[in-house]
């Protein structure tokens, strides 16, 4: 009786080139991580109004003043 191991088994191309296989996982570029600024400035963009691009910008920039002239 033969037994197969798992590394005699011949690799299918499907499973080499096939959708959600070796090559497409390696290929495929890394998803987009949740950034909330990015989020906005798409929204902001789809609107294509300045006034709201400009309050995302002060939005997001808020957090590097310096507050020691305070």
């Amino acid at each position: 009786m033969n037994i197969i191991t798992p590394a005699e088994k011949p690799i299918s191309n499907e499973r080499i080139f096939g959708p959600g296989s070796l090559m497409t996982k390696a290929i495929r570029p890394p998803r987009e991580v949740d950034n909330p600024a990015r989020k906005l400035s798409k929204i902001a963009n789809q609107k294509g109004s300045n006034i709201l691009r400009i309050y995302f910008f002060t939005l997001f920039n808020i957090s590097f003043i310096d507050y020691t002239f305070l």
